[in-house]
């Protein structure tokens, strides 16, 4: 878990790499700045230590200034991907004063924030991802924002997992349960595979 000045994300991975393969050329950060915290999916284009490598120059990115507004470190790393094979990515941004997530995607990936309303329902809001493909095609960015509160879930995955995952949502149930769910359910079995799963719990009194 991290936390900082009092408001904390919970989060946990789950992956699997291309079944040929033994390094994940999938990639993730989570990185705290101050007043919030950034995470981050990857998928360098193809799979093996290649794609991998791709996914490193992005996280190199992402680490360096975590607390850029979104459309600049995704268009920084675009420019740094250039002459590569190319990444995907989806990125969330926790503001916790504002209790805010923004969040924007780039290819092939999918972002989930979950929430539990009153009476148990649970509303499933979905990430916009634009087409496109970092280091070579970058799409108009979009950024969303949505308020979160106590206990909503934030799920971010690369293209190896199948569709439908988050149906693997249970109210209380910790991400690391959640995220290896995922990866033993919905991972497609041709592909690197990562899912990155973020409960937020605010700020506390």
């Amino acid at each position: 878990m991290e936390t900082l000045k009092g408001a904390r994300v919970d989060w946990a991975v789950g992956s699997m790499p291309h079944p040929a393969e033994e390094v994940l050329g999938d990639a993730y950060l989570v990185r705290e700045y101050p007043g919030g915290m950034l995470l981050a999916v990857i998928d360098g284009i193809g799979h093996g230590p290649d794609a991998a490598a791709v996914a490193r120059i992005a996280i190199s990115v992402l680490e360096a200034d975590a607390s850029s507004p979104l459309a600049s470190l995704i268009t920084h790393c675009h420019q740094k991907l250039r002459g590569t094979r190319g990444a995907t990515m989806t990125v969330a941004s926790f503001d916790f004063k504002r209790g805010e997530m923004s969040w924007a995607g780039v290819g092939d990936v999918t972002g989930t924030l979950l929430r539990v309303e009153p009476g148990g329902r649970v509303r499933e809001i979905h990430l916009l991802v634009r087409g496109g493909l970092l280091g070579a095609v970058l799409p108009t960015i979009q950024i969303q924002v949505a308020p979160v509160q106590d206990g909503d879930v934030v799920m971010l995955a690369t293209d190896g997992i199948g569709p439908g995952f988050p149906a693997t949502f249970r109210n209380g149930a910790s991400p690391e349960l959640l995220a290896r769910r995922i990866v033993q359910t919905f991972v497609r079995g041709h592909d690197d595979a990562l899912v990155l799963v973020g409960r937020y719990y605010g700020a506390s009194s």
